[in-house]
């Protein structure tokens, strides 16, 4: 798991890649949105590798109309960006013309997404959506699941990924009984 108070060890990395492995297929063609310093992308370099993943990076600076061409030509089969890329791209005039039909998967994170952009991502990109919580310092730490229902998805953060540690602490870092406000 995540020890506390670590960044970025190789056992949170290998705990990252453990936790994409219900999303992750050989062979995947992902789109990444984000810049390589940003967790979002530091912490799929294992799962990258393993899975022999193409990535596909968008140019910078980052639109959304290029990033739904990008979508659409490189048949991308999963997808990840924070709640206001998607937001721009699920609202572009045009996303209903496109051919998305290779798109399996799309992943938001790093920022809280509202519960009517996720429903309007998986029904304008036709794909299941998985919602991630993650932090710069340790990177995800849970996750919604394939077979969490549409309402779940929509309206929480997942649970724990496997590997992943999660708990509440007060200042001094000591483990605060359940219920504590």
């Amino acid at each position: 798991g995540f020890p506390k108070g670590a960044c970025f060890t190789s056992r949170a990395l290998r705990a990252s890649a453990q936790g994409a492995r219900d999303f992750v297929r050989p062979f995947d063609r992902r789109l990444v949105p984000l810049p390589f310093v940003h967790a979002g992308f530091m912490t799929k370099v294992w799962e990258i590798i393993a899975s022999a993943t193409a990535l596909v990076i968008t140019p910078v600076p980052w639109r959304a109309p290029e990033m739904l061409d990008m979508l659409e030509r490189e048949r991308i089969t999963v997808a990840t960006g924070v709640p206001t890329q998607w937001e721009k791209v699920t609202s572009l005039p045009d996303i209903a013309d496109r051919d998305l039909s290779a798109l399996r998967l799309a992943i938001t994170s790093t920022a809280p997404a509202s519960p009517a952009l996720i429903r309007r991502m998986a029904s304008t990109l036709g794909c299941e959506v998985s919602v991630r919580f993650a932090s710069t310092e340790s990177g995800p730490a849970t996750g919604t699941r394939p077979e969490d229902s549409p309402e779940i998805v929509a309206s929480t953060l997942g649970r724990p990924l496997p590997g992943a540690e999660v708990g509440i602490v007060d200042e001094s870092g000591a483990d605060v009984p359940a219920g504590t406000v």
